[in-house]
């Protein structure tokens, strides 16, 4: 059992939640994060595919965000975006950093959000704590030829003709104006990437507050049985 949520998920999606106030999060334990058991959540290799390296690639993809509660929308986002190129990096910025800019912590933390994202095989590579707003150091250092960037649309419709006349007009300078991307919309390096998807993180959130009193329910009932097994865990070796 790796994954241990640690973050108060009981606040109004709309308030602003800060440190956990439950009385037994620190009686479930920790998730200790190991370079090995991050990699164990990866997705296996494409047996049919060579495995992919920075190094060797010859288009890098970078495309940033917090990808928090992963969803349909996501994995919509991520894979179109690794068709661009031949390898996505995806940065994960890092739970400060959301709620520096949110007003708010993301449900689970920069490392579940990680392991989540690793676990796609479209993604090649994370970037832990990545900067909310693009620089310039991150493109160079991590050899980025483009950076993708969400747009959301409904689905079975069109971009508005003034966005495609915009976007034909600046080739590479997407990004709706974002200031995050400023740098790479500078270097031309900017790519829209439309999402159909109409599930969002915002909307799972709410379906959860909407449900708190029966997930309270189910979780009280469970609290026993995981603080009996947090007193009698002993140590389980990893293949």
């Amino acid at each position: 059992r790796i994954l241990q949520p640690s973050h108060n998920c009981g606040s109004e999606p709309s308030s602003k939640a800060g440190p956990s106030s439950d009385p037994t999060s620190s009686e479930l334990g920790t998730a200790w994060a190991t370079t090995q058991r991050f990699a164990s959540f990866a997705a296996p290799p494409n047996p049919w595919n060579v495995a992919r390296s920075l190094t060797e690639a010859k288009r890098v993809v970078y495309i940033g965000g917090t990808f928090d509660l992963l969803n349909e929308g996501h994995v919509e986002l991520l894979e179109k975006a690794s068709r661009l190129g031949d390898y996505l990096l995806v940065g994960l910025h890092s739970d400060e950093t959301v709620r520096k800019h949110r007003g708010r912590l993301p449900v689970l933390t920069l490392l579940e959000r990680a392991m989540a994202v690793m676990s796609l095989r479209c993604v090649d590579d994370v970037v832990l704590s990545a900067p909310w707003e693009v620089s310039r150091d991150l493109l160079t250092t991590m050899n980025v030829s483009m950076v993708a960037a969400g747009c959301a649309r409904a689905r079975g419709t069109k971009r508005p003709a003034a966005a495609l006349q915009e976007a034909d007009a600046v080739g590479r300078g997407g990004g709706g104006g974002d200031p995050r991307l400023a740098a790479p919309r500078e270097l031309r390096l900017v790519v829209d990437v439309d999402v159909e998807s109409s599930i969002t993180s915002e909307a799972l959130r709410q379906r959860f507050w909407d449900s708190r009193d029966a997930i309270a329910l189910r979780n009280g009932a469970l609290l026993p049985k995981e603080l009996a097994y947090v007193e009698r865990r002993t140590y389980v070796p990893e293949s």
